[in-house]
């Protein structure tokens, strides 16, 4: 599409413009910023009161700006610190960021001190990810804590709050807590869909959002037990036979909902990881509940276009299109078409096909029915470098052409070569066996697709390509 730059320029005495005040803490907060960075002997100070404040974007440039000064001056205060929550809360945080493995211990214990109980649900979601960060960022643990974090949050567990239970979860699993299975188990049956968040509705003020998050809302992931599920993932011991099979027969069942683009390899990441921390006696008897966990979504099976087609010209379709886009179309048909011409062995239109090239679940909002005819019958005359193609020489003389990338696989690195086929076969050259690989002028995206199309065929496939998934 064309594009415009632009320059705004003021001319004086033509207009005035007056600077709104600004407001006392957006002033604190520049004074703040003046220390993010650098050492400085006021800041702490300065600083130090306001990791208590009510404003959550103070809170984050005070604690900032005392990360910012050397840990030493500051570690035994924020041990000591007793004053409000959300400062001790803070204090506490700037430590695990900043400090070593000397000061897991005594942060463990002034976070086993505070009542959480008395605490605001954003202030228990900051409990929480203190302990995420005294586990992760002043690791190494010892069994001695690992018990005591597990003793202090599994009684908490579950709270009833989805966000702190996916906090809770995680960290229980992670010090391999006793018990933590039979309580979370449970939570996996019967599947319960998320209750559509508070934005879903904006996708109904107007017909050009998205067909792609109506189609998730339809069918709404199950995203807390997801998150039980994937902290579960890595607990190797406990667990019985009853309770292997409940995991992986809840995951067969979840993998069936939607959940845009990523959500099918996301649930294959669990089930493998989950798989792989079994024993080699369960791995045996559960063959058959990861199997169906396993499974792939059926894939669409198309039927190919009637025809009778023809080599088709640009200025022909867009003739055609001026007059018969706009009836009734068969949008079922466009669908078939989009996986029967090959559209979908590379693109995605509404959660289907694959991400070898963009989306084009929103090219109607974007295009016109002249660019998208002219992007599929002369896919070459504008290339974005972000899906140019290139020729990849091979040491005896061949070529591939295609979109190259360079990736790690086994232990080795291989260059993979999208092929600029109809059916975007994937071709896998070992790095020793490259001369070189050229950028190429060419599109990957083939010429001819829908040249086996009838008139009818072609609009029915443009008009389920402008239609944005509704």
């Amino acid at each position: 599409m064309p594009s415009r730059l632009y320059r705004l320029s003021h001319e004086s005495g033509k207009a005035s413009v007056k600077a709104l005040p600004q407001s006392i803490a957006r002033i604190e907060r520049l004074r703040l910023e003046v220390f993010h960075g650098k050492q400085d002997e006021r800041a702490i100070d300065a600083a130090w009161p306001l990791l208590g404040d009510e404003d959550a974007a103070l809170r984050h440039a005070a604690r900032v700006a005392v990360e910012s000064q050397p840990v030493a001056q500051w570690r035994e205060r924020a041990l000591a610190e007793r004053s409000h929550p959300w400062r001790q809360l803070n204090a506490l945080i700037a430590l695990c960021r900043c400090g070593g493995n000397e000061d897991l211990e005594p942060v463990l214990v002034a976070l086993s001190l505070i009542d959480s109980g008395a605490l605001s649900g954003s202030q228990r979601i900051a409990w929480l990810r203190a302990h995420e960060l005294a586990l992760m960022r002043l690791s190494p643990t010892n069994p001695s804590q690992r018990e005591r974090v597990a003793d202090l949050l599994l009684p908490k567990f579950p709270s009833g709050d989805d966000r702190e239970d996916q906090l809770l979860i995680g960290l229980l699993a992670h010090v391999d807590a006793k018990g933590l299975l039979d309580r979370a188990l449970p939570m996996l049956t019967p599947m319960r869909p998320s209750t559509p968040p508070a934005w879903a509705e904006i996708a109904q003020r107007n017909k050009n959002y998205g067909g792609a998050i109506a189609t998730m809302l339809a069918a709404m992931p199950p995203a807390q037990q997801i998150a039980i599920a994937y902290a579960l993932r890595n607990v190797k011991a406990g667990w019985t036979m009853e309770q292997r099979e409940a995991y992986f027969a809840f995951m067969a069942e979840a993998k069936k909902q939607k959940g845009g683009a990523s959500y099918q390899g996301f649930c294959k990441r669990i089930v493998e990881d989950a798989y792989d921390n079994c024993s080699d006696a369960e791995k045996a008897q559960l063959a058959d509940a990861v199997g169906k966990a396993r499974a792939e979504p059926k894939p669409f099976v198309a039927t190919q276009p009637k025809g009778p087609g023809r080599r088709w010209q640009l200025d022909e379709a867009k003739a055609i299109a001026r007059t018969q886009l706009q009836r009734d179309r068969d949008l079922q048909n466009g669908r078939n078409l989009f996986y029967a011409t090959g559209c979908a062995g590379c693109h995605q239109f509404s959660g289907e096909g694959k991400d070898v090239g963009p989306d084009l679940t929103s090219l109607g909002n974007r295009f016109s029915a002249d660019d998208v005819l002219e992007a599929i019958l002369e896919p070459s005359k504008v290339v974005s470098d972000q899906f140019a193609g290139a020729v990849l020489t091979k040491k005896d003389g061949s070529t591939v052409f295609g979109r190259v990338s360079r990736r790690e696989d086994g232990g080795s690195i291989v260059h993979e070569v999208v092929t600029a086929t109809a059916d975007a076969a994937v071709v896998r050259v070992a790095d020793g066996e490259v001369a070189r690989v050229e950028p190429a002028k060419l599109s990957v995206m083939p010429q001819g697709l829908v040249d086996r199309c009838s008139e009818a065929e072609l609009m029915d496939l443009l008009a389920y390509l402008l239609s944005r998934g509704n």
